[in-house]
């Protein structure tokens, strides 16, 4: 979501269309390596791929995570001023990282959890369940 107007030659996301039919494509960090892959992969499959475009702040896209995605690179002078949300189904678990890419996103964005654990953590607290298996409370940072 833009907290900006944001014009295309900023980098919109991009989608490749059914692309979350195939399930996993392996284990990549985010490289140059690992978008050749899918690039390949997409043009091997004839994937369509949808571009964001021109948006407005406030403006959002939604995918499931595991649709092809990126945003292409900012072609301006200007920062690319966004939020990104990922809900996790509750009972989610955290997995084994098995990249130095996905340790940082362990310790920085579920800092305590092992893999395993439920995906819980005060950065990101359960919102709602079913299963009324916790409470939680949360507070703003100081």
């Amino acid at each position: 979501m833009p907290l900006a107007d944001m014009s295309a030659d900023m980098g919109s996301m991009v989608f490749a269309s059914e692309s979350h039919r195939i399930g996993s494509l392996g284990e990549f960090p985010i490289s140059d390596e690992s978008e050749q892959v899918f690039k390949d992969y997409i043009e091997k499959n004839r994937l369509q791929v949808v571009d964001a475009g021109d948006m407005k702040a406030g403006d959002a896209t939604f995918h499931d995570s595991w649709v092809l995605h990126s945003a292409l690179g900012n072609q301006t002078d200007r920062m690319r001023e966004v939020m990104t949300v990922i809900y996790m189904a509750d009972g989610f678990s955290v997995s084994r990282a098995v990249n130095d890419y996905q340790l940082d996103d362990l310790s920085r964005w579920l800092p305590g959890a092992k893999p395993g654990d439920l995906a819980v953590t005060k950065l990101n607290p359960l919102v709602y369940s079913k299963l009324k298996r916790q409470s939680w409370s949360w507070s703003p940072p100081a």
